[in-house]
């Protein structure tokens, strides 16, 4: 007898870009700059590789600055394999942004009175797996010379599904001010499947493990000599998510140049090393931002030992709708000055930078 032993890892799919999907990096996100925005984006994974793998999410969330609230909504489809392995989620987010000003009298000097917030937010989700037999081929359908030529004996067939799946997530953020013209430092944290949801096709007691994700950004302000007075901004973190035994870290900067285009630079593997034998990709993106419509793309560039000319790398695109001034309780948030009390991000420089408001 041979005894074989078979180690099986993965993870919820995650986004490249994720700042066109904050909402998925962390539902304490919601509602973070106030005015309604939809987005759409779309992951096509390893597009050299046989069998489907494509990931799409959009999300929608708006505040209502007088009550400090942010609600959002995010809708997820992922698509894996020959058999179309695909489940379709829609999560649900609840957040609270709770402002503040540091103390005059505080010994750090340069945080005193500086403004920050604290977010945290409750998410519930409700899901579903299904999965195609017709779109595969079994063995006992085959004929050596003349192909596919007979019906499979197998005993499964058709679509089937899985139960439905009620699933709980919830996120930390933290975002302080670290000068008068505009930098910030933003923190976050947060936890899915909490609940270790039962997702199974024939009724066994299978669990969804929890994934947690942790993030740190270092948002720059930069006032350069031929900025024409428009708020540049230089971002450096990453992020990091660990799900069972199998985790991935980012990290990397964005720029943006001028009022309407930022550019990302980033690095993925398992671990916080350069170089590691755990490398994944090395990762490009952009944005191009008008005043209420944007557009992303990025490329990851494999360089595991997969190799870019087996896989041809990974693409993303992406489409995101600000409706600018469109938010809740308006009436109420004006009345008592919430707008200027409740953001981090003074929103008189949106006007002077469309992309900052995809800045983690």
């Amino acid at each position: 007898m041979l005894c074989l032993s078979v180690a099986v890892r993965a993870q919820d799919p995650v986004f490249s870009m994720f700042y066109l999907n904050k909402i998925g990096l962390n539902p304490a996100y919601t509602g973070i700059n106030r005015d309604l925005q939809i987005n759409m984006l779309s992951r096509m994974q390893w597009t050299g590789l046989p069998g489907k793998m494509r990931t799409t999410a959009t999300s929608m969330d708006v505040a209502c600055p007088s009550s400090k609230l942010g609600f959002g909504a995010l809708f997820t489809n992922d698509v894996a394999g020959d058999a179309f392995l695909t489940k379709n989620q829609g999560n649900f987010s609840l957040a609270v942004h709770m402002p503040g000003r540091y103390p005059r009298n505080m010994g750090i000097k340069f945080l005193k009175s500086r403004k920050y917030i604290f977010s945290a937010a409750l998410q519930y989700g409700i899901a579903q797996k299904s999965v195609n037999w017709n779109n595969l081929v079994f063995s006992d359908q085959l004929d050596e010379i003349l192909g596919v030529v007979r019906p499979s004996n197998a005993p499964i067939g058709g679509a089937e599904v899985t139960n439905v799946v009620h699933d709980l997530g919830a996120g930390l953020l933290f975002r302080t001010e670290i000068s008068r013209t505009g930098s910030y430092l933003s923190l976050g944290f947060a936890g899915y499947h909490l609940n270790k949801p039962r997702e199974t096709f024939y009724g066994t007691d299978v669990r969804i493990p929890m994934r947690f994700s942790a993030h740190a950004f270092l948002n720059f302000r930069i006032s350069g000599r031929y900025s024409n007075k428009v708020p540049i901004y230089l971002t450096i973190g990453g992020n990091y998510d660990m799900q069972q035994t199998l985790q991935t870290m980012q990290t990397g900067s964005t720029f943006t140049f001028g009022k309407n285009f930022l550019l990302g630079l980033w690095y993925r593997n398992q671990v916080f090393s350069f170089p590691n034998i755990n490398t994944d990709a090395a990762v490009i993106n952009m944005v191009y931002s008008t005043k209420w419509l944007s557009f992303g793309y990025s490329f990851d560039l494999t360089v595991s030992k997969l190799g870019i000319d087996q896989t041809q790398g990974t693409h993303e695109f992406g489409v995101s709708f600000r409706f600018d001034q469109i938010y809740l309780c308006k009436k109420q948030s004006k009345l008592n000055k919430a707008d200027r009390r409740c953001f981090l991000v003074d929103h008189k420089f949106f006007s002077g930078n469309e992309v900052i408001n995809y800045l983690p």
